[in-house]
């Protein structure tokens, strides 16, 4: 079991004011780790920033360091603002393509509407002319029955009156 005691700077602050910087200190914590795991750690008192570069840590080493981790976090930041961007790009497109289709969809729509406007015209049209037609065929029923109650009639007058004259028949013997 390996124990280790481990200090690192943790923060810098400075204290800005109207006239520029009031105060700044630099802040170290000191972790004691047992098989490279933190078991406890402890935050040192903070060090005015000018008597920060005591040792190995010098002034402009902790700003250097503050300065490389910034740095570094600011080109991840840029790199997901380029995904982002990029995201926003794609969706941009997808947008754009959907409204287009979405435009496409109701000129069809539009279009079969009026083809079905112009068809229910015509189904009605052609309704009228069938109504039309349906009557006259009516009115040709009744005369036809009409005509046939007349030849009816007539035919059984004729029965009646023996009205039918057969030229060929022998007289009748007494």
């Amino acid at each position: 079991m390996a124990l280790e005691k481990l200090t690192r700077g943790e923060e810098i602050l400075i204290r800005l004011t109207a006239s520029g910087i009031g105060g700044a200190h630099y802040q170290t914590i000191t972790e004691y780790l047992e098989d490279g795991i933190v078991t406890s750690a402890r935050q040192n008192p903070p060090v005015q920033l000018s008597l920060a570069g005591d040792g190995d840590d010098t002034l402009s080493k902790l700003l250097g360091e503050t300065t490389s981790a910034a740095l570094v976090e600011n080109e991840a930041y840029k790199r997901q603002l380029l995904n982002a961007q990029d995201q926003v790009v794609d969706l941009t497109t997808t947008i754009a393509e959907q409204k287009s289709q979405l435009e496409q969809n109701q000129m069809a729509i539009e279009q079969m509407q009026s083809s079905g406007a112009t068809a229910q015209g015509i189904i009605t049209e052609q309704d009228g002319r069938l109504a039309a037609y349906a009557q006259q065929v009516a009115d040709l029923q009744v005369q036809v029955a009409q005509l046939q109650g007349e030849l009816d009639a007539v035919a059984e007058a004729a029965k009646q009156d023996d009205l039918v004259v057969d030229d060929t028949a022998e007289p009748a013997k007494e």
